[in-house]
């Protein structure tokens, strides 16, 4: 009876089924109808004949998936689950061969010869699988299918569904009674009067379908203990230990990355990722990710960045998957400029091979986050004390305990090293010692240097992901690939927005709303600027009547920006707790620093600078490329000089239009015109002497040199922005409010009237900017 229920799984696991096509009925056969063993060695003879032909693909692991055959009967049915699973497996070309593995089951061996690391490349995608010209329809799924990657046979449907099945065919047939009334009481869906006729395999098909194979083979092993056969139990666990550590693996990472927080985070408000997420464009051609666009032509001066080639564009799924011939993808580096929606990228990578959507090849996600290790330096492990790598990973991934997965040569894992800008300290790749044994004791640096250049876990995958100014320490050799997240095209701006409501005419009002500002569009390319976009005139569309009558103001989302990449810059590096955030008189004077260099360089005509331009203004390279949040490194010029840039330009006039305020505000001092003296009097001082300065040095200088940079003026001294948006986080809570906005009015008026055509439009943004109440 133990061969005839083989061959009942056999038949179960090779039923073939087209995706996305009606289900086929059952065929009308019995156990009566069963080969005899000679026949069905023959079958199996010629099944590994018909399909061991030259154009299989080939496997990186050397072994491929179990092909099992169970004859026809009416008493057990085709669940569409099995049959799924068993097309996924003739999709990639398993065939059968008489051995076994250590613990008794069927492994087939694949068609192709067994490579070295160095010689095989494990990241390219599959070769297409085999055609089938009686429908076409079914190449081109299986060509599709085919992209999702192979999976393990340890972590394939056959060998989960054989293992359960040999073990619970060594249960009497009372402890069987037992085990579907243990069963029906741990899952309810299970009904006892349906379970009552089905056989051991039928029992397990039901597991699977209900469960798949993961959460099945986990239900299996809790209701052996239920029904108190922990032999049993142990013994299938140490059969499955491979999926079921994949199983716990993803089960801690969609925990971490099914949900993402919006703004500040508060609890019970999180938000599906996939209902909200657009993918943005990733380009294998980095050229720093700052936009060329700026609203006035001619600004910036050059150099004006290149952009990334369209031809250039990958899928963020397929970053470790290369065409044939390209050479493997072992080591990849992500980078992109802040708020471009790059930790967002990684969790809808994590979140696709947890639903096996992309990558199932890869058998184990491992993300590491660079903050958590700096904090495990500084504050859990003593100076000088080292650590090994196993002892790393199963602290964060304690199921590894006990297992010799990280040992095994068929391992292959992929190690998602997340913010490097995070971890605060500089790595050595010249001076540290090479380290190749996992078990090995040394400093948490060399292991992250040794895990980034290959030393350690050589036939596993890194992911690298920070800002470029943190992530350029990386040595190129080491790198086998570099991309950059590009940000939303135009087209997808309206895809972010158009996703995240229900209502699509209030989606129609905020697209609309928004195009109305050119700078504001150009900024939405950055996720979170659309996202803060999306929110803003959310509000006012749903509780103004009269919201959008008007173009909306350009400045408020500027500070919002600068107020926010600030509380993050304390909460990421300086640890500062999520949700209160208390700015210190050092980050005030900070903001000036950096505004004031943004201010030396709009008079100078030049947008981008350098690490000594930093210094002279008592700047370090970590605190303003890294750690600030508004400003990007480009890459290296051909002379190796390290170049800087704002994230985006209209950044630097923004940054230079805050100092210059807040010296007025603060210190009633006006930077623009050193002999215009202001009156020591705070109660005296009036907006008017310093915008006088800052429109007469706009209308003499180059067009486009500082339109923007009075425009943001303008803002920040509009009475709803200076008193609550500026006042108690750029000023004091106590600083009085600004004076003489209505003869600064009616200066901008006079100077439009008199100013040349080109300047006339920028001058009535500014009176905008100025005046207009609404939010």
């Amino acid at each position: 009876m133990d061969s005839d229920s083989d061959t009942e799984v056999k038949r179960i696991l090779s039923v073939r089924k087209d995706y996305g096509h009606e289900r086929p009925e059952a065929p009308p056969s019995s156990y009566g109808s069963m080969k005899s063993d000679e026949e069905e060695e023959e079958d199996i003879t010629e099944t590994t004949e018909s399909l061991a032909r030259p154009e299989i693909p080939e496997s990186i692991f050397g072994t491929t998936l179990l092909q099992l055959n169970r004859s026809d009967s009416p008493e057990t049915l085709h669940t569409e689950f099995t049959q799924q699973q068993s097309l996924s497996a003739r999709k990639h070309g398993a065939y059968i061969t008489d051995s076994k593995s250590e613990d008794g089951l069927e492994v087939v061996e694949e068609g192709a010869d067994e490579e070295d690391w160095d010689g095989c490349p494990p990241d390219s995608p599959e070769p297409p699988p085999i055609e089938e010209p009686e429908d076409q329809s079914v190449s081109d799924e299986q060509s599709e299918d085919s992209r999702l990657g192979q999976l393990h046979p340890e972590l394939d449907l056959p060998y989960i569904f054989k293992a359960i099945q040999k073990a619970l065919s060594q249960l009497t047939d009372a402890e069987m009674y037992q085990y579907k009334r243990s069963l029906c009481w741990r899952d309810r869906p299970f009904k006892l009067e349906q379970l009552e006729e089905c056989d051991t395999l039928d029992v397990v098909d039901k597991i699977i379908e209900a469960y798949g194979r993961g959460e099945g083979l986990e239900l299996a092993i809790q209701t052996m203990h239920d029904i108190r056969k922990p032999e049993l139990a142990e013994e299938l666990t140490k059969t499955c230990k491979r999926a079921l550590v994949q199983l716990s693996v993803k089960v801690v990472l969609k925990r971490k990355h099914s949900v993402i927080h919006e703004g500040i985070p508060k609890a019970g408000q999180q938000v599906n990722l996939r209902k909200v997420y657009t993918e943005p464009q990733i380009s294998s051609c980095g050229h720093g990710g700052i936009s060329p666009f700026h609203e006035f032509p001619g600004m910036p001066p050059p150099p004006v960045p290149q952009v990334a080639c369209p031809d250039t564009f990958v899928r963020g799924n397929d970053i470790f998957r290369t065409p044939p011939g390209s050479g493997a993808i072992r080591t990849a580096l992500t980078t992109g400029i802040p708020g471009i929606g790059l930790t967002v990228a990684v969790q809808k990578f994590i979140m696709d091979w947890c639903k096996e959507l992309a990558n199932r090849d890869i058998q184990f996600i491992f993300k590491i986050n660079f903050r958590e290790l700096r904090v495990k330096k500084t504050h859990h492990m003593k100076p000088g004390q080292t650590v090994s790598f196993t002892e790393i990973l199963t602290y964060y991934y304690h199921d590894l305990n006990n297992t010799n997965l990280l040992a095994q040569p068929d391992f292959k894992a992929l190690f998602i090293l997340e913010g490097m800008d995070l971890y605060q300290s500089p790595l050595d790749f010249k001076a540290t010692p090479v380290v190749s044994d996992i078990t090995e004791s040394v400093s948490l640096d060399s292991l992250l240097v040794n895990l980034i250049r290959g030393s350690l876990m050589p036939s596993s995958l890194v992911w690298v992901t920070g800002r470029r100014a943190a992530t350029s320490q990386i040595p190129t050799e080491y790198l086998h690939k570099v991309y950059e997240i590009q940000g939303y095209s135009n087209e997808l701006k309206e895809e972010f927005l158009t996703k995240r409501y229900t209502d699509k005419e209030l989606a129609a009002q905020i697209i609309s709303h928004m195009k109305l500002l050119p700078s504001l569009h150009d900024l939405c390319q950055m996720p979170f600027m659309c996202w803060m976009v999306s929110m803003i005139f959310e509000r006012g569309f749903q509780n103004e009547d009269d919201y959008g009558d008007k173009p909306p103001k350009l400045t408020p989302f500027y500070v919002h920006y600068v107020i926010v990449q600030t509380n993050r810059r304390l909460e990421k590096y300086y640890d500062a707790p999520q949700n209160h955030q208390t700015w210190q008189e050092t980050d005030r004077e900070f903001l000036k620093k950096v505004g004031k260099m943004a201010f030396k360089l709009l008079e100078k005509g030049r947008p981008v600078f350098h690490e000594e331009d930093m210094k002279d203004y008592s700047l370090t390279l970590e605190e303003v490329a890294v750690y600030s949040g508004i400003v990007t490194e480009l890459p290296p010029e051909s002379n190796k000089r390290r170049t800087f840039s704002f994230i985006h330009y209209t950044f630097q006039e923004f940054m230079a239009a805050l100092y210059v305020f807040m010296n007025f505000r603060a210190e009633g001092k006006n930077v623009l015109d050193q002999s215009r003296i202001i009156s020591r009097l705070v109660k005296d001082r009036s907006m008017v002497d310093l915008l006088r300065s800052a429109v007469d040095r706009t209308l003499s200088a180059p067009f486009g040199r500082y339109e923007m940079f009075l425009r943001f003026l303008c803002g920040m001294a509009q009475r709803i922005n200076s008193r609550d948006m500026l006042r108690g986080v750029f000023f004091e809570h106590d600083t009085p409010l600004v004076k003489g906005l209505e003869e600064a009015a009616r200066l901008l008026r006079k100077r439009m009237e008199s100013a040349e055509p080109e300047r006339q439009a920028n001058l009535e943004e500014c009176f905008r900017e100025l005046t207009q109440s609404d939010d």
